[in-house]
């Protein structure tokens, strides 16, 4: 690849990464604040699950755009450690997202029964 396209793709990697970053943050932020809010009494009470459903649904977010900034990493330098590397988070982050994806799925259930 050129050498002018490596600059503007770390800075987008960059930009991805801190994408993911903010959104985790700000996800575990809200949720303890509705929690505690819940606890004061200034909104309804809410659960552990109902947190643990919020936060969860802000780490599967944050896990693609995470994934992103990898990928664009890889293709600016592409030798066969940063696609093995690659390969191995896709792996990692697909499972780890597969099985959050079920667990916020029967927290989803519990919290919000059919009637």
């Amino acid at each position: 690849m050129p050498i002018y396209f490596d600059l503007p793709l770390h800075y987008v990697a960059y930009v991805f990464e801190l994408i993911g970053v903010i959104i985790i943050a700000l996800g575990g932020i809200f949720s303890i604040a509705k929690f505690f809010m819940g606890c004061f009494g200034w909104e309804p009470p809410i659960t552990i699950d109902f947190m643990r459903l919020e936060l969860g649904r802000s780490i599967v977010l944050a896990v693609e755009f995470l994934l992103a900034s990898d990928i664009i990493k890889t293709i600016i330098t592409p030798d066969y450690y940063s696609i093995g590397m690659l390969a191995a988070l896709v792996v990692i982050r697909t499972v780890l997202t597969y099985f959050l994806d079920i667990e916020l799925t029967m927290l989803y259930k519990q919290e919000h029964p059919r009637k």
